[in-house]
């Protein structure tokens, strides 16, 4: 997926008009993978710092942009805050990004 594809949530009605459950899951959660690549990207650009401030200005403006929505369109918000339980994380990526040895061992990097 990309700017340029088909819209997410037509990808999602033709998953499903297809009964293939497994093609909308994978529709789904490769939304969720590149959306969160594109949000992780902004929040790397400041300091961990700044971390609390980045959250609340992504909670609010999430919050803004749900006030915009449909009631169709928050009613799908709530079915997928409610059905998402789980969130992976690679750990080897984490580790890179912190400039930390993927085994756990806590040692910078030189």
């Amino acid at each position: 997926m990309d700017n340029n594809s088909v819209p997410i949530t037509v990808l999602m009605a033709m998953a499903s008009m297809s009964g293939d459950s497994e093609q909308f899951t994978k529709v789904v959660c490769e939304a969720y993978r590149e959306l969160t690549q594109k949000l992780l990207k902004v929040v790397h650009e400041y300091p961990t710092a700044d971390l609390p401030f980045i959250v609340a200005t992504m909670l609010i403006t999430a919050n803004t942009v749900r006030g915009m929505l449909t009631d169709s369109g928050k009613n799908i918000v709530e079915q997928f805050l409610r059905n998402t339980t789980t969130v992976v994380v690679d750990k080897e990526e984490l580790a890179r990004q912190a400039g930390l040895e993927a085994d756990g061992g806590g040692e910078e990097k030189r």
